[in-house]
This record gives structure tokens, sequence and C-alpha cells, in this order.
């Protein structure tokens, strides 16, 4: 059986987990432009500002293992600084 699509409100609230418009500049309003975003990469402001309100993400590399990947490559702030 397959999985029902995600609604608007899912995606409303995954968008705003992330941090909104203050750090994805592109709207994600349905599940194509998700997908849009998602083939192009997350910004790491939006993974950070995640890990900031789900609190069980800062602890034992829980965001890391989510991901895949592995501590040195997990910074706090953006590279082109």
């Amino acid at each position: 059986m397959a999985n029902p699509a995600p609604s608007q409100q899912d995606i409303a609230r995954t968008f705003a987990l992330l941090g909104g418009q203050d750090t994805i500049q592109t709207p994600v309003r349905n599940s194509m432009e998700a997908h849009d975003l998602l083939s192009v990469g997350l910004p790491s402001s939006a993974l950070l500002h995640l890990a900031g309100e789900v609190s069980f993400l800062n602890s034992g590399g829980a965001l890391d293992k989510a991901i895949g990947i592995g501590p040195h490559h997990r910074f706090e702030q953006d590279p082109c600084r």
C-alpha cells in the first residue's frame, strides 16, 4: 500500500521547523517545491535551526547520524566567512 501524500499542513510545519524564510530563501508550499529544495540541498542554517528546535538532535551526534555526516563535516557558522 502506498503512503499518503504529505498534506499542506505537514509541509508548512516542516518548513517552519527548518527556520522558514529566515533560513530557506525559496518558498516551500507543496511537495514539488520540497523535492526541488532537497535536490539542491538544505542550507546549513536550516539544519542548525532544526537542531535548536529539537533538543535531542544535539545530543550524542543524533543529527550527524540522521543526515549521514561525520562530526568533522559539521560547522556552526557560515563557511564562506
